[in-house]
């Protein structure tokens, strides 16, 4: 039986998107994996270049709007939101927009990763800031798969 899991988050979907990939390449038949942005637009060049040094390509287009899914009423077992709660990110609205939109027997999950519009560095130090987002969502991506693949029960 197969788990279908969203990932979400706000701006443009790059780390949904990067949560998609991660998962996807772990090759778990199981999962069935989407992912969508609050709102939609180009993912910009440094998550690009970070996730191509791991040989995975993270396309220009963005993710579909989460709001997309609504409409179609498309079921997921697992809504994960990956958002930074220190910074200026709408998050209480996308929470409150996917509480309302996957309540019921959806399990949402809130991880707290930190948005790469709100790196401040410049140079190589920006780009390992950007590859500790990566890893941070990496870790999470392997935490959630392994819980699922053993059946583990989640609490939200």
């Amino acid at each position: 039986m197969s788990s279908r899991v969203l990932y979400v988050c706000t701006y443009w979907g790059v780390r949904s998107r990067i949560a998609e990939l991660l998962t996807t390449a772990l090759e778990k038949p199981e999962l069935v994996v989407e992912c969508a942005g609050f709102e939609t637009g180009k993912i910009g060049k440094l998550p690009r270049e970070i996730m191509a040094e791991r040989g995975l390509d993270l396309s220009v287009v963005s993710p579909d709007s989460i709001f997309k899914f609504a409409r179609l009423h498309t079921e997921f077992d697992y809504v994960v939101t990956l958002c930074n709660e220190q910074t200026q990110e709408n998050y209480l609205v996308l929470y409150d927009v996917v509480d309302s939109l996957f309540s019921g027997h959806t399990k949402i999950l809130h991880w707290n990763i930190p948005d790469f519009m709100s790196l401040t560095s410049e140079g190589e130090e920006r780009k390992a800031e950007a590859r500790g987002i990566v890893s941070a969502i990496e870790k999470e991506v392997c935490r959630l798969v392994s819980r699922i693949s053993v059946g583990e029960k989640i609490s939200v």
